[in-house]
């Protein structure tokens, strides 16, 4: 068994370094794009995810 939150069906994870996912911010590839229109932020480490919206 494994844990779940509830009202969560599935989690992606984010595997990217800041420079990398800046780079593929201004690049328009990968998931950077949809990530920050779409995902749901569950834990921030270093002010990255707003780092990456303020780029966008």
């Amino acid at each position: 068994m494994r844990y779940r939150p509830e009202g969560v069906r599935r989690v992606e994870v984010f595997p990217y370094t800041l420079s990398e996912a800046v780079e593929g911010l201004k690049g328009g590839f990968g998931v950077v794009p949809a990530a920050l229109r779409e995902g749901k932020l569950l834990f921030e480490r270093e002010g990255a995810w707003e780092a990456l919206r303020r780029l966008a």
